[in-house]
Parts: structure tokens; sequence; C-alpha cells
């Protein structure tokens, strides 16, 4: 995978595949919405170094919350809410999210109500939280204003401020 904004596509396509129920399905709203439900919010709530796997791209632990919502116009909506969440836990939990073999299954870390989603307000709301490693590609950085100005290469046993005649300049950055 090359960037976060490929994983945003891939786990939106499969969220709404295993979900066919929902009338929306988008990244978290920024502001309060006139969603139809029932509805999926999702986004990444952190991302942390998980290590490299010495191809030159590195993985990273993403945390991922979603939020599944049904209007609080719906009977029994605290109910019907939990069973959405439970069918996402079960669709989601030991899952790769279509993303290829390549990649680590995501695991569920924590459910609850969320009572409080001040953007969400007249749905009842359900939290579900996972994890995943993904590996982002390698990186393209190859800014020269980075490297150093003289590189020089020094053999044992003649290194040392002793021997500073004997090292040999590698590289010198162009000015």
């Amino acid at each position: 995978m090359a960037n976060l904004l490929e994983y945003d596509d891939c786990v939106t396509d499969y969220l709404k595949k295993i979900a066919p129920w929902a009338k929306t399905v988008l990244s978290y709203p920024e502001e309060k919405i006139n969603a139809i439900g029932p509805a999926i919010f999702w986004g990444v709530t952190s991302i942390a170094p998980a290590g490299s796997n010495g191809s030159g791209e590195m993985d990273m632990q993403l945390t991922v919350t979603v939020l599944v919502a049904v209007s609080t116009q719906k009977a029994n909506s605290e109910i019907h809410v939990r069973d959405l969440a439970t069918y996402l836990i079960a669709n989601i939990h030991d899952n790769r999210l279509d993303l290829g073999a390549g990649y680590k299954h995501a695991t569920v870390t924590r459910s609850e109500s969320s009572e409080f989603e001040p953007n969400l307000a007249g749905f009842s709301v359900w939290s579900i939280e996972f994890e995943q490693v993904i590996t982002i590609g390698a990186n393209k950085i190859t800014a020269t204003e980075f490297a150093p100005g003289k590189v020089f290469v020094g053999l044992a046993p003649d290194i040392g401020a002793a021997h500073v005649d004997d090292y040999e300049l590698v590289y010198e950055k162009e000015r």
C-alpha cells in the first residue's frame, strides 16, 4: 500500500460491501450532518511505527474507530445499533478488510456505547475500535539538502584523529 488514502478507500469499500444495510458510509464527519441512517462513520485515530519488513517499506500500527449510528426515531434504536455493531465486529475482527494476503488481520480491541457524539445528535451510536498493521510504501524522500557537506571513509586500524590524512573523501555536496 502506498499511502493512507488507499487504505481509506479500501476500508470504505469493505464497509460498504459487508454492510449493504448502511445508507451512509463515510469518514467521521467534521461537523454536524444530516445523515441517513443506519450509518457508519469511521476514521484512523492513531498511527505508530510497527517496525520494518526489510523491504524499505515501513509497517504502521493503525488504530481505527468505527461508529455505527441508528436514528433515535427508530423504535428500539439502542438494541438495533448494538445488533449492527455486533455484525460489524464479526466481519472486521480477524479479517484483512480485502487488503490482500500481504496484510495483517484487523483485531477488534474495544466496543461500547458511544453516548456523546455531538456531531451525531439524534442517533444512537455504538463505537468499535480495531487495530491493524499495514505496510506503507518505501520512503521516497531523497532531498539532498539533508545530506552532509562531505563524507570521508577511513579503514581500521588507521582511524581517529591521528589518521585524519589517511581518510578518503567519497562524497562532497555540490554547492
